[in-house]
């Protein structure tokens, strides 16, 4: 924790809290990234993205994989008999 604390309070007086970035996916958007924030605001402020990095990725491997941008209504999630979830746990991270 020592280290931590002492590269992070270098880099803050070396080159301005701004050069940190804070990145957090749509996974951790909960209380657990409400406490990240506040821990960057006491620090003295980061940098953070616009919009999401595996938003793009998601897009594009859908192009990919169908050679379009289709996606099925949520509403008709009510209709299925099968659902398969790869590589999520919305028990935990939320829901689909």
């Amino acid at each position: 924790m020592d280290l931590i604390v002492e590269k992070l309070t270098d880099i803050k007086e070396e080159f301005g809290p701004e050069v940190l970035l804070y990145y957090a996916g749509s996974g951790s958007e909960g209380f657990l990234n409400k406490l990240a924030m506040a821990f960057w605001h006491q620090y003295g402020g980061y940098t953070e993205v616009y919009g999401s990095f595996c938003w793009a990725a998601g897009i594009e491997g859908t192009r990919l994989v169908y050679g379009t941008n289709i996606h099925s209504d949520p509403r008709d999630i009510a209709n299925s008999k099968l659902i398969v979830i790869w590589g999520k746990n919305p028990d935990f991270s939320g829901v689909i």
